[in-house]
């Protein structure tokens, strides 16, 4: 599966201040947007990649604007200056809702590649993987 960028299929409402090193340098970021939908952001993870770009996989459930059900995870990019990029639905029957990855602060080298362990939704005796490249 190959993740790249693309509009936005509708605003997300929340509001996050974030830290995190990349470099050796500490950043704060503080994002939000524009409420538009009752979609709740779930669980997240960080991935970094080896040309120090940041992204965050997560889960997101609820309803959008049109009152549609809304269960998928998503990764966006957080940018140098802090903005967040637009969320890209990653595209799955059955969404993580509760998931690992391998990442920097677990000893793992950065990578375009997004590796997940975890829960798909409505199944809570089943364990998958899923490998995500990220372009």
């Amino acid at each position: 599966m190959r993740i790249g960028s693309s509009k936005p299929s509708g605003e997300i409402s929340y509001s996050k201040s974030t830290e995190y090193r990349s470099s050796g340098h500490r950043k704060n970021s503080n994002t939000s947007s524009v409420h538009k939908s009752n979609e709740r952001p779930g669980r997240g993870r960080f991935q970094i990649t080896p040309d120090n770009r940041l992204f965050v996989f997560f889960f997101v459930s609820g309803s959008n604007a049109a009152g549609k059900s809304v269960s998928e995870n998503r990764l966006l990019e957080i940018l140098p200056d802090g903005s967040v990029g637009n969320a890209v639905t990653v595209p799955r029957k059955k969404p993580f809702t509760d998931f690992f990855t391998a990442t920097v602060r677990a000893g793992s080298p950065p990578s375009r590649t997004l590796e997940l362990l975890g829960t798909p939704q409505g199944s809570n005796s089943t364990i998958s993987f899923a490998r995500i490249r990220i372009d």
